[in-house]
């Protein structure tokens, strides 16, 4: 969905900000938006979908479709981790997890964490982009 100067690479993280707000975290309205414009051309049935695992449009003072971001969430942190954590953990890797992230100090740890987790997305049809912090600097 990105064009122009949203494919620069320092632009990604405001854009994905934008476009999760625009399609996943918003409340449903008549009104769109470009990137909402955007998703509802290339996905029609999937937003149709959202909109109403979100309720469907609602008075301001509802806040039923926030459950719907929730629910993105939490279905992220499961794969994090009852797909990748625990059976780690369970194989002897020293790792854990924090919400959607694993946590290592061992650079071999974090490459599997890194396979594991873009596996398991690719199973589902995504490709994730995923960040590696050293957090042996704080």
């Amino acid at each position: 969905f990105m064009d122009g100067d949203e494919l620069l690479e320092e632009n990604r993280k405001q854009f994905k900000q934008d476009f999760f707000k625009a399609v996943f975290f918003s409340r449903v309205t008549k009104r769109n938006n470009r990137l909402k414009k955007k998703f509802i051309a290339k996905f029609p049935i999937i937003y149709d979908i959202i909109c109403e695992m979100k309720g469907g449009i609602q008075d301001k003072k509802d806040r039923t479709f926030a459950e719907f971001a929730k629910e993105l969430q939490r279905f992220e942190a499961s794969i994090i981790v009852d797909k990748v954590n625990i059976p780690m953990l369970q194989e002897g890797y020293g790792c854990y997890n924090i919400y959607d992230s694993i946590v290592s100090h061992d650079d071999a740890t974090l490459t599997e964490a890194t396979r594991r987790i873009t596996e398991e997305f690719e199973k589902l049809g995504f490709t994730p982009k995923i960040n590696i912090e050293d957090f042996t600097k704080y």
